[in-house]
């Protein structure tokens, strides 16, 4: 049920929101977008990450082994730093979406399917990174 693109909003913490999009493959690979975005809706910050991802019974979980930023840039993560590894417990979970909390904050993703009109709406959005058009292009 997790594979495809998956939406997410919450409030930033100065105003305006962040939006995270995150796409999982079958074979385990995820890209997740992070944007915030300002009270009118213009982009301030944006990142991608690139890792592992996995669920078992209660527990979904990422490990992010890459960050991309504007530009093409790009570095790999320090494997051995455990801010790289997350568990999440599963609060709720169907084809449309999908709620979980972090067992090291607490703090709770409320995610939907994406639809087609807003991840659109996300790659037309200007000085945005584009986002891949499928898995075969999440990890290159």
């Amino acid at each position: 049920m997790l594979f495809g693109w998956w939406l997410a909003r919450r409030p930033a913490p100065r105003g305006g929101t962040v939006v995270t999009v995150t796409l999982r493959c079958p074979d385990g690979v995820y890209l997740s977008d992070v944007r915030t975005l300002d009270r009118n809706g213009k982009l301030r910050n944006e990142q991608q990450g690139v890792g592992d991802w996995g669920i078992s019974g209660p527990v979904y979980f990422t490990i992010e082994h890459e960050r991309r930023g504007p530009g093409g840039k790009h570095r790999d993560l320090d494997m051995t730093r455990e801010r790289n590894y997350t568990a999440y417990r599963v609060l709720g979970l169907s084809y449309t979406s999908f709620k979980y909390r972090s067992w090291s904050d607490g703090a709770v993703v409320d995610a939907h399917r994406a639809s087609p009109d807003e991840l659109s709406d996300l790659n037309d959005q200007t000085g945005a990174m584009q986002l891949p058009a499928s898995c075969g292009g999440s990890g290159d």
